[in-house]
């Protein structure tokens, strides 16, 4: 088990810790050009596919450091990133299969949207990250990041995406018909949050800081928590 606010870890810790990390960018990566082949089953306009894509930024742009801003201050049995984590991980795989299957484009979008909202509930992830590995040694853990993602990489874009419109005979779990390359690539990508789950929940042991900061002790009679997060989270110095 991996367990956070070490003074220093095995090297073997270093390149675990990156694993959860890794596969969940790998699986967020079918969000991307696979996610534009399936829009186009419903829709072949650029303008119209581009524009839709980038509607849950404009929702979502600040919800990501709101969420990675509110972890540094909560405190539960779980921990306090680990929490954000799994509801980020239980939604996206649950989400992954509903898209294979969306019946048009306002599903397939809606998906999407609830998708980028779960992927910024899930940012603290990269906090995590830190905390496990400590600061002399994130230099190996660096270069154990980008090997792992230059794997996937290779993966992906070598083999996996140019499986989109193959067609898998699944026997009689699918009452003998062909599941699509395109089903096939999202059932793996809730396969890997599932894994990501199971990892972050059972592998990782999150470690009460020190000085710990709590809302109650920030928050200042009559301002709102959202008012709370736009005063500490952009004023200058310590937060």
């Amino acid at each position: 088990m991996l367990i956070t606010r070490k003074k220093e870890i095995p090297t073997h810790w270093i390149f675990y810790a990156q694993i959860p990390f890794v596969m969940a960018i790998a699986a967020n990566m079918i969000t991307g050009a696979p996610f534009i082949y399936s829009m186009k089953k419903f829709i072949d306009n650029p303008a119209a596919i581009t524009f839709l894509l980038s509607v849950d930024v404009f929702v979502t742009v600040l919800l990501g450091p709101f969420i990675s801003w509110l972890s540094d201050r909560i405190w539960t049995k779980a921990g306090r990133r680990k929490p954000f984590l799994i509801i980020a991980d239980v939604g996206k795989f649950l989400i992954f299969p509903a898209i294979a299957f969306a019946p048009n484009i306002y599903w397939l979008i809606g998906l999407k949207w609830a998708y980028g909202i779960l992927h910024d509930i899930g940012s603290p992830k990269t906090a995590l990250t830190m905390e496990i590995v400590p600061a002399k040694q994130r230099g190996r853990g660096s270069g154990f990041f980008n090997l792992q993602l230059q794997i996937v990489n290779l993966v992906f874009w070598g083999i996996v995406i140019g499986r989109f419109d193959d067609i898998y005979f699944t026997g009689p779990l699918a009452m003998l018909e062909g599941l699509s390359g395109e089903a096939m690539l999202y059932f793996a990508g809730a396969l890997m949050f599932l894994f990501v789950l199971g990892f972050n929940c059972l592998g990782i042991k999150e470690i009460k800081p020190p000085d710990e900061r709590r809302i109650l002790d920030e928050k200042e009679s009559g301002h709102s928590l959202i008012a709370l997060f736009f005063k500490a989270f952009f004023q200058r110095g310590p937060v």
